[in-house]
């Protein structure tokens, strides 16, 4: 799990905080505190570990407050959840879900379930008819808004999926649309009509709806998809940058399928380093000789983390023997030897080896 980040624009993340944690969101820092980030859960291993997954209105709170420090109160809550669908096991009316929380909520891990409000629960039993939140973050799965609860097969993770997409067909709300994108994005794969739907939301002309779609959609790899996210942001320009929302883009650099090259390789020159590094990534995890061209182009990219990729995948891919795989500290002592290093390389053999490629140092 990474940090729970704020998207504004990735080139204002200080430097070394970012490198290998915070380059993989389009994010700005927000939390003193780290805890996951919006959309980078994974559902199945939320399914997993609870013993019920249900979607439903809070009602009858009971609260007892355990301590006071200053206008802070700790209390222990106990509350019934009159269940819409239950995706997992099974919650009655009589039951009840037992928490402790603060109040108000100053930490990420503060849940909180108001009577009469809608909420998707991941729950553990610890006694009959008795359950607690299963998890300090996700417990309660505030991103979900599950207005409409669509036909199917009534329980799992399909289900779940089914009513998220149901719920988003169509909704205008950003607020919506950017929640379930990022449940969306939790799931480890995505129905047909969800990608279906995701990229009609992806062609939005709100930057922030598009960008909050293609993260989603992205983590399928499809070249397809991948490419038209690079022609949307290269269209969209500054728009991109000043975009906020919740976007994790890592699932780029995740990719391993060779036909993804060329569009990684585009999303690679995109001046957002969220989805540049990321790209980088793919490259370097797909390792394919074709790369070898675009990767001696970003020896002159203006970060120094993108230089340091290019360098490491061309060692790995070439396999030089009078040449090491520098280690990141390595390559910071003295970056130009390594650079330097490379573009002789490419002048002396490199370019030779790719019909119509030029000396370009």
């Amino acid at each position: 799990m990474s940090g729970f980040i704020r998207y504004t624009n990735v080139a204002r993340i200080p430097k070394m905080a970012a490198r290998f944690l915070l380059l993989s969101l389009i994010a700005g820092a927000a939390f003193a505190e780290i805890a996951p980030t919006p959309g980078s859960y994974e559902l199945d291993k939320l399914f997993a570990k609870a013993d019920a997954v249900c979607v439903g209105r809070v009602e009858h709170p009971v609260e007892i407050v355990s301590g006071t420090e200053g206008l802070v109160k700790e209390v222990s809550r106990t509350v019934g959840l009159v269940a819409r669908r239950c995706y997992k096991g099974d919650v009655s009316a009589s039951d009840t879900i037992e928490y402790t929380t603060l109040v108000p909520g100053i930490h990420v891990t503060d849940i909180d379930l108001p009577a009469g409000g809608e909420a998707l629960v991941f729950l553990k039993e610890t006694q009959p008819h008795r359950f607690t939140l299963a998890f300090p973050f996700w417990g309660r799965l505030e991103d979900a808004s599950l207005g409409t609860l669509a036909p199917g097969p009534g329980s799992g993770m399909e289900q779940l999926q089914l009513d998220i997409a149901a719920t988003t067909a169509g909704v205008l709300d950003r607020r919506t649309l950017d929640g379930n994108f990022r449940v969306l994005h939790g799931f480890p794969a995505l129905s047909g009509e969800t990608l279906t739907l995701l990229r009609s939301y992806s062609q939005s002309a709100d930057t922030g709806v598009a960008l909050g779609a293609f993260a989603a959609l992205v983590k399928a790899g499809n070249p397809r998809d991948l490419l038209a996210l690079c022609e949307y942001v290269k269209a969209a320009g500054e728009a991109v940058a000043s975009t906020e929302g919740y976007y994790s883009f890592v699932s780029i650099g995740q990719i391993r399928i060779p036909e993804a090259r060329t569009a990684l390789e585009c999303l690679a020159r995109t001046p957002e380093r969220g989805l540049s590094f990321e790209a980088m990534r793919g490259l370097r995890a797909i390792g394919s000789a074709e790369s070898v061209p675009e990767l001696m182009r970003h020896l002159d990219d203006s970060n120094s983390d993108m230089q340091y990729l290019a360098v490491i995948t061309l060692q790995e891919i070439i396999r030089r023997t009078d040449e090491v795989g520098p280690s990141m500290p390595m390559f910071e002592r003295d970056s130009s030897k390594f650079i330097q290093s490379w573009k002789r390389w490419w002048n002396d053999t490199g370019h030779r080896r790719y019909p119509g490629a030029r000396r370009y140092y």
